[in-house]
């Protein structure tokens, strides 16, 4: 049972007032971007997560699309005993994060649990465009048959038709090598120059090369073994800077690469390896040909 506290819902929109002065501020000293957009996706997610009505529809929704999908569980709504500042569900137990992520569980087992959970990602985004946004590894627990329970749906993306399609596109492309097919995919998708001309090629080579490492085919690649991979994102930032700044993107990629890159460091809490490039290509694939 959730029960929201009272009038934590005004005491959040007045705290919002607050919070476009910062993140205007703190946007305007890296990129020329148009904030309000920007500011307009960071609200309205914020401000869905104090309807409890619409995360009960969210988890019927959600429970509906993975009806058949046997390893992921959905606690089922309590309809009676659900309002706009009460969710009740029914009670479903797990091991928590912190045992799942020791040394309790072999590892055969955390990578079976990490794999589910890149599928449930790559479904969510590339299958379904109703995408599980809040990553963090406590909205999760695990069964010792390598089920995951999933358990707040208070921030779900809807992701814009075709999007869908520049995604897998990406991820083709880093799969395969295809750099030079990357700006142009992007330009695509709405993230370009402000002139309105591509991402030069040098802005993209270097997370080709970090991500293409995860895609790779023999040996699999294991989530934590580039202890560095973190720093070389961060130096690759910084060495790509000038282009930040002269960059627009669409503000619904902002869930969504929160989306990945959460289930990134969850993956590499759980050390999981697995068949990455056969589970990313299938369902990229998939959202192409759809």
């Amino acid at each position: 049972v959730k029960i929201q506290y009272p009038l934590i819902d005004e005491i959040v929109k007045a705290d919002l007032t607050n919070l476009k002065t910062l993140v205007k501020a703190l946007l305007a000293l890296i990129t020329d971007i148009e904030f309000e957009p920007i500011w307009r996706e960071l609200r309205d997610r914020l401000l869905e997560e104090l309807d409890y009505t619409h995360e009960a529809a969210n988890i019927k929704r959600m429970s509906a699309l993975y009806d058949e999908v046997s390893e992921i569980v959905i606690p089922k709504v309590v309809d009676e005993a659900t309002a706009r500042t009460v969710l009740t569900m029914e009670f479903v137990d797990g091991i928590s994060p912190s045992e799942a992520c020791g040394d309790v569980f072999g590892q055969d087992l955390r990578d079976r649990w990490g794999q589910v959970l890149a599928d449930f990602l790559l479904r969510g985004l590339l299958q379904h465009r109703f995408l599980h946004a809040d990553p963090n590894l406590a909205n999760f627990a695990f069964l010792e048959d390598g089920r995951v329970i999933v358990y707040d749906f208070g921030s779900v993306k809807e992701v814009p038709e075709g999007m869908e399609k520049s995604y897998a596109g990406l991820f083709l492309a880093t799969a395969h090598g295809k750099a030079t097919e990357i700006p142009e995919i992007l330009r695509e998708m709405g993230m370009f120059m402000n002139d309105g001309s591509s991402l030069p090629l040098e802005g993209v080579e270097p997370y080709l090369e970090m991500f293409g490492e995860v895609l790779r085919v023999d040996p699999p690649y294991t989530f934590g073994e580039d202890e560095e991979l973190y720093q070389r994102l961060f130096d690759a930032g910084m060495s790509n800077w000038q282009y930040s700044v002269d960059m627009q993107f669409p503000e619904d990629v902002i869930f969504i690469n929160r989306a990945m890159g959460g289930h990134f460091g969850n993956l590499t809490r759980l050390g999981a390896t697995g068949p990455w490039r056969d589970l990313v290509l299938r369902h990229a694939e998939a959202a192409l040909s759809g």
